[in-house]
């Protein structure tokens, strides 16, 4: 198992990045992409040839891509590439994706240095006619060096209206889908991790969500896109050696 990785500087959202795409639908444009509630989609008119790109305006150092929603069949065939130039013959970044549901993803252990970027996506099998993508992340991971003591099990938010009537029966409501909350305990932390964390309090805070993995050997099932519940880091001397520290975060699944 390796540590858990925060993917939270994206710079698919800086405002010198460039994004076109093959064709959109007018009520879901390209723009849509870099909202960070994923379910604001761009949608292409078609479902072959298609493809979205984007432009650092300079190289960027990208360890992580991520696509949050999408309305891929299992016979897509889904491409993250990358290179130098606006130049796609032989890119030096060619990846194909595993097609998952909800998500996908592809991660570097080392930095892939590149000012353009090209996500192309095949699907002619789809029932919809047209192919949907939510939110792109396409930037660094940071990992601290001592991982987390242990996780919370999973709790559940049921968001729901219910009353008594007069018969004694209970009508009830749902208003929002389950969401997910847990903790992870860190309790030998560096002062170089503990920077790492205070980095995610201070870019995301609790004003904007962002990605996790808790094992990037099971990248496919431990990717969470996630809000920060926590105020502040609460950072504490370690019960085992003084120049270490103790951190909680509580997340909640961003939905």
């Amino acid at each position: 198992m390796k540590n858990i990785r925060f993917l939270y500087d994206n710079w698919f959202d800086d405002t010198a990045t460039t994004i076109t795409a093959s064709s959109e639908e007018a009520l879901f444009p390209k723009e849509n992409l870099q909202d960070y509630r994923h379910k604001e989609f761009w949608q292409s008119t078609g479902d072959s040839s298609e493809w979205i790109k984007w432009d650092f305006g300079s190289a960027k150092d990208v360890k992580a891509f991520v696509l949050k929603f999408h309305n891929f069949s299992a016979g897509a065939t889904v491409k993250i590439q990358a290179n130098s130039s606006d130049s796609w013959a032989s890119p030096p970044v060619d990846e194909t994706l595993s097609i998952v549901s909800g998500q996908m993803q592809k991660m570097w252990d080392s930095a892939q240095s590149y000012q353009w970027w090209r996500l192309t996506m095949e699907d002619s099998g789809n029932p919809d006619g047209y192919l949907r993508v939510g939110r792109i992340f396409s930037g660094s991971w940071s990992s601290p060096s001592v991982n987390f003591d242990w996780k919370r099990p999973w709790s559940v938010i049921t968001k729901a209206v219910s009353r008594d009537s007069t018969g004694g029966q209970r009508v009830a409501r749902k208003l929002a889908d389950n969401k997910k909350l847990w903790r992870y305990r860190f309790g030998f932390l560096t002062a170089s991790d503990v920077a790492i964390i205070e980095d995610v309090l201070e870019k995301c805070g609790r004003h904007k969500p962002f990605f996790i993995v808790e094992d990037a050997d099971n990248a496919d099932n431990t990717l969470y896109y996630v809000w920060l519940l926590n105020e502040s880091g609460d950072f504490e001397p370690s019960d085992v050696m003084h120049t270490r520290f103790a951190v909680s975060l509580d997340l909640e699944e961003a939905l």
